[in-house]
């Protein structure tokens, strides 16, 4: 079970922020996020959460 939240302003400046829980622990990312997109790789939900942050 994971889930992807990305917050950004109308620039699309901000983070996304990734948590993935298996059965004995959680662990949680934060990807910095400038002009829609990053230098780090992201995975499918985190592209699809900056997507659905873009107006």
């Amino acid at each position: 079970m994971s889930w992807s939240v990305a917050l950004l302003d109308d620039a699309g400046d901000g983070v996304v922020l990734t948590s993935i829980h298996g059965r004995s622990d959680a662990r949680s990312y934060a990807k910095p996020v400038a002009a829609w997109s990053s230098d780090q790789v992201l995975s499918p939900e985190e592209s699809e959460a900056i997507a659905n942050a873009r107006p």
